[in-house]
């Protein structure tokens, strides 16, 4: 193994010498310094690649007891300096003693009062901001003499906060008064039968209601019935009052006694609820023309007895399994069929504790609870 590594660059040449040996390693060559310039410099190198002792921009730039207090900083030029304010500290005097460094108004740093002076006149002050500056005041405005019941509030007129009233001073002429806003939109005591009707022993049972001319008056909420009102219902009569009515006028039908026993109320294709029956006539007799055949809903949209599956038999069952159901089929071609088969996705033990939800693709599957929308307190926890 060869003993030959490179050595240094000096001068522009690489030496190359056994470290054994170290006869071939020259002494480096280094820069002469000079007590009396070079004091500060630092050993960089310069634009030949040679070493060499430099001040800025590869060191520091030389200083004078005249900067003491300055900060290293880069001035107009681009390079480093020893400079005061903006770039550094002001200078400060006894006098500035417990003063703090803030930027005043002209965006340079001074050293000033961060807090106005303080006299034992000041006890119990806030540092409150008025138009001149911080200063020692009172947080809240001087109470009232009898300031009972007064609250803290934001004048409307000035927008300061001042200590106002919230109720209106009561007396004995006040009793069975009520609070009330005036036409000066101020907060009075008011006589009760300003804001409620009187009241008097035929108004017993009855509820402050509202009129057509937006008054408030007593009125009966239920109107008064006997037994002729029996069977009757609560309706709201063509003035606008509460009344008993027959139902049959209500909603403008007759009910002929044994015609339409049987029949249900329904709405009509015009909106309006007649009398009908809810299943269609049908042959009762037995294997009558009717025997055999379903309620299916025809083209127009009636209720008629059928041959089940639409035209003749129920669908062939020979190829379904235990458990199917007649169901409404979708082909490939969004046909509908009617079919043997199972409402519910096939599950095992491993689906204990699923439930049948609805994919993206609108497939029935059993998914877990968690995978659901909603936390497991939507869900009910007994699942035996």
């Amino acid at each position: 193994m060869s003993n030959i590594i490179q050595g240094v660059k000096v001068n522009g040449t690489v030496y190359k010498y056994d470290y054994e040996s170290l006869e071939n390693l020259p002494e480096p060559e280094l820069p002469a310094a000079d007590s009396a310039v070079d004091v500060g410099k630092v050993l960089t190198v310069d634009d030949s690649g040679l070493p060499s002792w430099e001040i800025p921009p590869s060191g520091l730039p030389t200083s004078t007891t005249y900067d003491e207090g300055k900060v290293l900083t880069v001035n107009d030029s681009g390079l480093p300096s020893w400079e005061t304010p903006p770039s550094g500290l002001p200078s400060s005097s006894g006098s500035d003693s417990g003063k703090a460094l803030i930027v005043n108004n002209t965006g340079n740093p001074v050293w000033d009062s961060v807090f106005p002076p303080i006299s034992s006149q000041d006890a119990g002050k806030a540092l409150v901001l008025n138009s001149t500056g911080p200063t020692w005041g009172s947080a809240l405005p001087t109470p009232p003499n009898n300031s009972y019941g007064y609250a803290l509030a934001v004048s409307s007129s000035e927008g300061q906060v001042s200590w106002m009233e919230l109720i209106p001073v009561a007396t004995t002429h006040e009793i069975g008064k009520s609070l009330v806003v005036n036409g000066s939109g101020h907060v009075v005591w008011g006589n009760a039968s300003g804001i409620l009707p009187t009241i008097g022993s035929q108004d017993a049972g009855k509820a402050l209601v509202v009129n057509h001319s937006n008054s408030s008056v007593w009125k009966e909420l239920v109107p008064p019935s006997d037994d002729n009102d029996s069977g009757k219902v609560l309706r709201v009569n063509s003035t606008g009052n509460p009344a008993w009515s027959d139902i049959s006028r209500v909603l403008n039908v007759d009910v002929l006694y044994g015609t339409d026993q049987g029949r249900a109320l329904v709405v009509n294709s015009t909106g309006e609820p007649v009398w009908r029956e809810i299943l269609p006539t049908h042959d009762t007799s037995y294997d009558g023309s009717d025997a055999g055949k379903a309620l299916i809903v025809a083209t127009n949209g009636e209720l008629k007895w059928d041959e089940a599956g639409g035209g003749g038999s129920l669908p062939d069952a020979s190829g379904a399994s235990d458990g199917d159901v007649l169901i409404l089929m979708v082909g490939d071609c969004g046909s509908s069929i009617l079919g043997w088969g199972s409402p519910f996705p096939s599950y095992d033990s491993y689906d204990v504790g699923k439930v049948l939800s609805i994919n993206a693709m609108g497939e029935l599957i059993w998914a877990d609870p968690s995978d659901l929308p909603g936390t497991d307190s939507d869900l009910p926890t007994d699942r035996t």
